[in-house]
């Protein structure tokens, strides 16, 4: 196929490259249609049973994290309670209730409490909602009861101010239908643009937060890398190119035909509506690496054709398509199996940027054939000139080529000392990586001096912690909720869950009525419920229980118990300790929920919540990208071995591609860096981009063994043909990478960093290591051994130059 593609793509190449232009301006206009969005949910949908539960837990209760922090901090003597700010809160949230977008809003200066009304004089049990601050502007009487109000019910309303009365918080709710992302974006905008016009009173400072604020801020920034970092890589790929080629020609060309394969890719993903997210915002610069990377393997056999050809550019041109297509291909598509193999982890989003990538990279190896090799005979080959310098000096090779060759030679030579070094790395990274723990942390994106993180830690630590974990509580006994041995038992679990580590707050529909209780009494002091006695707690549960109904909007009951009363949620918020605390967590609540609520009793329990289903689903996630990895690595190898038509081949591959990995798995232990998602899909990645070089490299290893020539005689020659390119593409691949170092995403820099130094040890497997292993496994044929030793003058004269 390869044979009769060449001299079609070079006699039509006119046609080809009008085609690939006007392909490539309709792509370009679907790429303002891509989606650029954030979801944290979305890393770990999938059909587990405990994601399915939460969703439909979260629909039956109400979604803790879509909603919007108004954050206000006290920064001179005044507290968050003074008149002044509550004045400033009740003017705003007059402003939100405006906002048909949003649905509850909750802050201190709408706080109600209990009030009877006339019907008491005959019930003795009506109450309507009365707001504690009844006037406006708030006078001094108003806050000397607030603070009084807050005194009495302190944990009903620690969610809103902090302990010290520095920190308080206005939360308003998204409504279900306006939980998208583009209503989430207008939201922020109208949020930031309602602030600045209404600043808070001297002394204070307002601040936007809550997920769907950073949510859009993610978003912001993702789309600020795009439009800084594709470009830079560009431009450092232009420098390099020609610091390497020499050729303006050569600078170009690769940058047309990878633009133009990038063209085809994100207008695509733009007219089928895929969106950009954490994970994909690295596409566009790894597809232009790899795809700049391919483009050098074939420049480089085109300069070495040359030679050969003597300055016939055509017949170079053919040659090098006929030679060098194959292995592209064969490259392409093991280095779309590495990224295919995210497919296997249960997630949608890296299931979406595995497909994308593949798709991404066929489209690359396409542009690359159908724009860079016909254009090849229309420029002077690399190397050209240099190679007539060392002519007239009698060199054959540059310094550069001669020193990879040597050593590469001299690893096949001296095979066991080479495995011997590889053994060491191995060992020594297996000892920096054993302690390794598989973890994640909700605001990982960040650094800590980002404005973004500060305001999170603030709200994480002085009100409530970012991620909620919840117990879902039911029962087929409406009565059950509200019996003695519950009421006591369920205050009592929370008392302990509060002195946990990690934990900020726990509330649940108890505390509401211990509230309403509190709010309702005018005789104080009382003692706590679970100090009470049994008659006189009934008489308190049965007097907190009627009001409850009359007060049930106010105190969003239903956020907590069902209209039925079957079905109960308690709320805990959590600070950022991390996955495996989280799940650490989890085993001490469910040890403790396990004696609180008997299985022979009324009252069935569940953990649930984002914090939990997460953490439990990064461990499974995980070990599925791991397993899928080992499945493409087999594949990977599998399909080396059926294209050489050697197993051997395919397994020869293994070790020099392995190794990398391990490597980087100990620096990863050395760095203290965690097993999360964006760090186990480093691997998936760097397999299939590393055992591009390892394919070119048995490729020409092959053609040289075809040839007649011995085992070290064809190690040599691959060495020669195919070394600098190598080296070159492992250089150009970390450049192109190194440029995402300046991300503002610490997941994208790690990703960049990681993927540099698997790089790096890559070229030692692919110089050291795979000669080395073909020396020990590789077969001589059964052929006349003086020959092995008489290779043509052509092949001892092509060195693969640069001018």
């Amino acid at each position: 196929m390869f044979e009769r593609m060449a001299p079609l793509l070079l006699r039509y190449r006119w046609p080809i490259l009008c085609a690939v232009t006007v392909l490539a301006l309709l792509a370009a206009a679907g790429i303002p249609r891509l989606r650029f969005d954030f979801s944290p949910q979305s890393l770990f949908q999938g059909n587990d049973p405990e994601a399915e539960f939460a969703k439909a837990f979260n629909a039956q209760f109400e979604q803790e994290d879509a909603a919007f922090l108004i954050v206000m901090e006290a920064l001179g003597p005044t507290d968050v309670l003074d008149r002044r700010l509550l004045t400033w809160q009740l003017q705003l949230a007059s402003e939100l209730n405006a906002m048909p977008e949003l649905g509850r809003i909750d802050a201190i200066s709408l706080i109600a409490a209990p009030r009877y009304g006339m019907s008491a004089l005959f019930t003795g049990r009506t109450v309507e909602p009365a707001p504690v601050l009844r006037e406006f502007p708030v006078t001094a009487v108003d806050e000397a009861r607030m603070r009084e109000f807050l005194a009495l019910t302190p944990l009903a309303h620690a969610a809103l101010v902090s302990d010290d009365l520095t920190a308080a918080q206005l939360t308003a709710f998204l409504l279900p239908e306006a939980g998208d992302f583009d209503t989430m974006a207008e939201m922020t905008a109208r949020l930031e643009k309602l602030l600045a016009e209404n600043p808070p009173p001297d002394g204070y400072r307002v601040s936007l937060s809550g997920l769907p604020a950073v949510r859009v801020d993610i978003v912001r920034n993702l789309k600020r890398d795009q439009a800084l970092l594709t470009p830079l890589v560009a431009v450092v790929f232009t420098l390099l190119l020609f610091a390497i080629f020499r050729r303006v020609a050569f600078a170009v060309l690769p940058m047309a035909a990878v633009g133009v394969g990038l063209a085809w890719t994100m207008g695509l993903y733009g007219y089928t509506g895929q969106s950009f997210n954490i994970i994909s915002n690295v596409l566009p610069v790894l597809l232009l690496v790899i795809g700049v990377s391919n483009c050098v393997h074939i420049v480089s056999r085109y300069g070495m054709e040359a030679v050969l050809a003597h300055g016939d550019r055509e017949q170079a041109a053919e040659q090098t398509i006929r030679h060098t297509a194959a292995a592209c291909l064969l490259a392409a598509g093991t280095t779309a199996i590495g990224f295919l193999s995210l497919v296997g982890g249960a997630s949608a989003v890296l299931s979406a940027f595995g497909v994308q990538a593949a798709i991404g990279l066929l489209l690359l190896y396409l542009s690359a054939m159908l724009v860079l090799a016909p254009a090849l005979a229309w420029v002077r080959p690399p190397g050209e000139r240099q190679a007539e310098r060392q002519a007239k000096r009698g060199q054959t090779d540059s310094l550069g080529d001669a020193a990879i060759e040597a050593i590469g030679y001299a690893a096949s030579r001296h095979p066991y000392v080479a495995l011997l070094l590889c053994g060491l790395l191995v060992a020594g990274s297996c000892w920096s990586a054993r302690n390794l723990q598989v973890d994640t942390f909700v605001v990982e994106t960040y650094d800590e001096d980002q404005p973004t993180l500060k305001l999170m830690r603030l709200v994480e630590e002085k009100l409530v912690g970012l991620s909620p974990m919840q117990i879902s509580l039911t029962t087929d006994d409406p009565e059950a909720f509200f019996r003695n041995d519950t009421w006591r038992r369920l205050l009592q679990f929370e008392d302990r869950a509060r002195a946990m580590p990690g934990v900020t707050l726990v509330r649940s529909y108890v505390d509401l009525g211990e509230a309403v209780y509190a709010g309702s009494r005018s005789e104080g002091p009382f003692p706590p419920a679970t100090a009470a006695g049994e008659e006189a707690l009934t008489k308190r549960i049965a007097w907190s229980r009627s009001l409850l109904p009359d007060l049930a909007e106010t105190l969003h009951l239903s956020a907590f118990l069902t209209a039925d009363q079957r079905s109960a949620r308690v709320l805990l918020r959590l600070r950022d300790i991390g996955a495996q605390q989280t799940l650490l967590l989890a085993e001490k609540l469910q040890a403790d929920l396990q004696k609180t609520f008997p299985p022979d009793g009324p009252i069935r329990y569940r953990i649930t919540g984002e914090a939990y289903v997460k953490s439990l689903l990064l461990y499974r996630l995980i070990r599925n990208l791991l397993a899928s990895l080992a499945a493409a690595s087999v594949i990977i190898f599998f399909v080396i071995g059926l294209l050489f038509r050697s197993a051997r081949v395919g397994l020869i591959a293994v070790l020099p591609n392995l190794t990398p990995l391990v490597a980087t798995l100990g620096y990863m232990g050395l760095r203290d860096y965690p097993l999360n998602v964006s760090n186990v899909i480093v691997f998936s990645i760097s397999l299939g981009i590393a055992v591009d070089d390892t394919i070119h490299f048995l490729a020409r290893f092959r053609e040289e063994i075809q040839a007649g020539h011995s085992r070290s005689e064809a190690i040599r020659l691959a060495l020669h043909g195919s070394g600098r390119a190598i080296v070159l593409t492992s250089i150009l691949i970390i450049a192109g990478i190194s440029v995402l170092l300046l991300s503002e995403f610490l997941p994208t820099r790690r990703f960049a960093e990681l993927v540099s130094i698997t790089m790096l040890a890559a070229l030692f497997g692919d110089l050291l290591l795979l000669p080395a292993c073909l020396s020990l496994f590789w077969k001589d044929p059964p052929t006349d051994p003086a020959a092995d030793n008489a290779p043509t003058d052509e092949h001892a004269k092509s060195p693969d130059q640069t001018d």
